[in-house]
């Protein structure tokens, strides 16, 4: 799970994915950028956030997704954001999965949304019998 300016800033990982021999799903949390940010003190600060925090983009993931031979999916709800990691996690293929969230305005509550939807799934793989020899119990 990762943040789409984050995701931009390391875009060349996307190899190291495809190159694993285990399939694996990337996140990326899309708001156009910066969104992050707003769960600071300094988003009530608009004179300063705008310029300074907030870093707009009109990334294409499923060009990035085609570079390294990932398969793609795109999901805008909790719902949608469900079926495609349930999808991808049977296609048995390295995955990288946009997830369109709304701008800043309702960022908090959208990754909130998004963390319960994402440990879901993550409980659920694990609970598929992946041998660990540790795993946490406290809640995400």
């Amino acid at each position: 799970l990762i943040g789409d300016v984050a995701a931009l800033h390391d875009l060349s990982a996307l190899r190291a994915v495809k190159e694993s021999p285990h399939p694996m799903t990337v996140v990326v949390v899309n708001n156009a950028g910066g969104g992050i940010f707003s769960f600071l003190p300094i988003a009530a600060h608009k004179t300063v956030m705008e310029p300074y925090f907030t870093h707009s983009h009109c990334t294409d993931f499923q060009a990035a997704a085609a570079l390294f031979d990932l398969k793609f999916a795109r999901a805008s709800t909790a719902a949608e954001l469900d079926a495609c990691l349930r999808d991808a996690r049977r296609s048995g293929h390295h995955t990288l999965l946009e997830a369109v969230v709304p701008p800043p305005a309702k960022n908090v509550q959208t990754h909130k949304d998004l963390q319960v939807t994402a440990a879901r799934a993550a409980r659920a793989a694990l609970d598929r019998g992946v041998d660990l020899c540790w795993r946490w119990e406290g809640e995400l």
